[in-house]
């Protein structure tokens, strides 16, 4: 995978692909830190909004280990829709959308 290939031949990656992150991600995170390099991967996260350098430089005092959220506009309407209506999540994603 490209991903690996760079990061064993010491380069840093840059990517945007939200499969290779979800899929690969602690392998990947875990083998950049081995070799001392850098994952770049805002943009896969939170629709390229900058919430990992607001994490990672913006909140420097603080040691972040786990945060929850919901990154999408279609996720977070079935997301609250089912907490807040009970209503199960079959139901809310065939409903037609406007």
């Amino acid at each position: 995978m490209i991903g690996y290939d760079a990061l064993n031949n010491g380069k840093h990656v840059v990517t945007a692909n939200k499969a290779l992150i979800s899929t690969y991600g602690n392998e990947i995170f875990k083998l950049a830190k081995e070799k001392n390099l850098q994952i770049g991967f805002e943009a896969s996260v939170a629709g390229g909004t900058p919430v990992i350098k607001a994490l990672r430089e913006g909140l420097v005092a603080n040691e972040v280990s786990w945060f929850a959220g919901i990154l999408n506009g279609t996720s977070n309407y079935i997301l609250s829709d089912m907490q807040m209506k009970e209503h199960n999540f079959l139901k809310l994603y065939q409903k037609p959308k406007i």
